[in-house]
């Protein structure tokens, strides 16, 4: 693993440090219920702290093809989530008829920064991440 890719595996580490801490704050602390879309995201979230901290002890040059698996689908996911959110897509019933609603409003930080803004920054930063990670390693 090179200098660079030991700097964005540590980055994408911190990153989803603290998607996973504030997840689990939101939902357990604050006692904001996830959705089933926020579920979907935090199966990606959750193992890729995991799979990130066990790549950066081994120093594993191949890190992405764990973690992008991963990612990718689930920034997809938040993608749509947020397209919901917002408005610009109609709630489906399918998607979100049992228990929470996907576009229940839990706090909205200075009028704009909402859960599904959050999940879809931290899922595009780990994401464009790893895709540096892998273009570092190609070098």
């Amino acid at each position: 693993m090179t200098a660079r890719q030991t700097l964005y595996a540590r980055l994408a580490f911190v990153l989803v440090f603290f998607s996973v801490v504030g997840s689990l704050y939101f939902s357990e602390v604050a006692g904001f219920p996830p959705c089933k879309l926020c579920w979907v995201q935090r199966l990606a979230v959750f193992p890729s702290l995991l799979i990130l901290g066990v790549g950066l002890i081994r120093k594993d040059s191949l890190l992405h093809t764990y973690v992008l698996p991963l990612a990718i689908p689930a920034l997809l996911v938040s993608a749509y989530h947020n397209l919901l959110y917002y408005g610009v897509l109609a709630e489906s019933k399918a998607t979100c008829e049992a228990g929470i609603s996907c576009t229940t409003k839990y706090i909205e930080w200075f009028g704009f920064v909402t859960i599904p803004l959050l999940a879809l920054v931290a899922l595009g930063g780990l994401t464009t991440l790893m895709i540096l990670f892998r273009q570092e390693g190609r070098k």
